[in-house]
């Protein structure tokens, strides 16, 4: 599973790194998640995480990439 951040839409709310997944995503210097217009492969275990910081995301800039979608 992978993670897409839309960098048009984010606008540095910080709920991701900050409620949802801290141990793995992070902020960078102007307080925008780091992976900003790319994509980020979710840890084994934090699936849930991942779905929770699509879930408390208020500009909807982040995406669930399943893994088999893309084969």
């Amino acid at each position: 599973m992978r993670l897409h951040v839309a960098s048009d839409r984010c606008t540095g709310h910080g709920r991701c790194y900050t409620l949802a997944a801290p141990d793995w995503l992070e902020p960078d210097d102007e307080g925008y998640v780091s992976v900003r217009d790319a994509e980020v492969e979710v840890p084994e275990g934090a699936e849930q995480q991942a779905h929770d910081a699509v879930a408390f995301c208020p500009e909807n800039a982040i995406s669930v990439l399943d893994r088999t979608a893309a084969r």
